[in-house]
């Protein structure tokens, strides 16, 4: 497939040809379609770290769940009502969640935060590289990325900003010999640049993946044709994905009635559960087996993350590069199904019951 430079330039052949002319390190055997989801952690995992963080600090926390497909306003009014009974310090919402991987009204929580007196923390982790982000639009308290998932730079690398009213309170982890005290009054060029100084020598950081930003940003303005035509590429190739495999499947994909279009560069496909015989209620009840089993078997064998329950429905979240075609998806989507029939067969339990 090929896409013309915004410069003007000569086409740009995106999909199988780029994969083996600059992703030549990418398994031949193995074609990634879940890019991003390595490093993911379980939800049990996440929930424990929470649970630390409240016994060890002793704070409260809200979570706030979103049954999607919503739309923006419905998303908007269940923060709102949090913020209204429990008036939060601080509160933590994706730029793009990772499952489902769909967008968030971000820069409306955002406002919504101000609003309240509600400290922002913006989790951009699918964000540079992978949707289009102007931070000074944004005006968030705090916001972080990473640049290893969608920017083209080494793991583990990631940008982090904090409003200039907040840098007197942030501190690097572990301390290093740039702490100073919270109530230090330093000079305006120190104040100035007191955030970068903090974080610019920390005894175990690897520089490694940092030197590389500049050759990213080159690479991604020359050869691909700039953000702009590596985006097109990708959301174009995740909307024909969410018609192909929901079309052969027999099911739907996530999308939304209102606002932006839920699909991005990722793209979230019901898994045709009454084909594989496959009861979702039980699954929810085995969650830990199904992904010792599938997990693993999906990650080892078939580089390829496991599927996610939303709503009462399993779904399949693909990723889209601009190293991707549509027949790796194909590919992909039918390893799935065997996969998961094969552990319908070794769990009985999980098998839907026919009347």
């Amino acid at each position: 497939m090929k896409y013309l430079s915004i410069m003007g330039g000569p086409p740009i052949t995106f999909g199988k040809e780029f994969r083996e002319k600059y992703f030549t390190l990418l398994d031949s055997i193995s074609i990634p379609v879940n890019h991003g989801s390595l490093g993911m952690v379980p939800t049990p995992v996440y929930e424990k770290y929470i649970q630390a963080i409240a016994d060890q600090f002793g704070i409260q926390y809200a979570e706030i769940p979103l049954n999607c497909p919503m739309t923006d306003s419905e998303i908007l009014e269940k923060f709102e009502e949090i913020f209204k009974k429990q008036s939060p310090k601080i509160c933590m919402f994706d730029t793009i969640s990772t499952m489902p991987g769909v967008i968030l009204p971000f820069k409306q929580l955002i406002e919504l935060c101000k609003k309240y007196n509600v400290l922002s923390l913006v989790d951009g982790a699918h964000g540079v590289g992978c949707i289009t982000q102007d931070l000074s639009e944004m005006d968030p308290d705090f916001y972080v990325s990473t640049l290893h998932k969608w920017y083209f730079v080494p793991f583990g690398c990631a940008v982090m900003y904090v409003a200039p009213k907040h840098h007197n309170y942030i501190h690097t982890f572990p301390i290093s010999h740039s702490y100073i005290s919270e109530e230090t009054v330093l000079s305006k060029e120190d104040q100035l640049n007191q955030l970068v100084d903090s974080f610019f020598f920390i005894g175990t950081k690897s520089f490694g993946p940092i030197a590389v930003i500049p050759d990213a940003i080159k690479f991604r303005e020359t050869e691909c044709g700039g953000e702009r035509a590596i985006f097109d590429y990708c959301h174009s190739l995740a909307k024909r994905v969410a018609e192909r495999i929901s079309s052969k499947w027999g099911t739907s994909y996530l999308k939304q009635a209102d606002g932006p279009t839920l699909i991005n560069t990722l793209v979230n496909i019901e898994v045709p559960t009454q084909y594989i015989g496959l009861d979702v209620s039980a699954l929810k009840k085995n969650w830990s087996k199904f992904l010792k089993v599938v997990h693993t078997k999906m990650v080892d064998e078939y580089n390829a993350y496991t599927p996610s329950i939303n709503n009462g429905k399993l779904y399949a979240r693909y990723s889209c590069q601009i190293y991707n075609e549509i027949s790796d998806y194909e590919i992909a989507s039918e390893c799935l199904i065997k996969v998961l029939k094969e552990f319908v067969e070794l769990e009985p339990e999980l098998k839907i019951v026919k009347s």
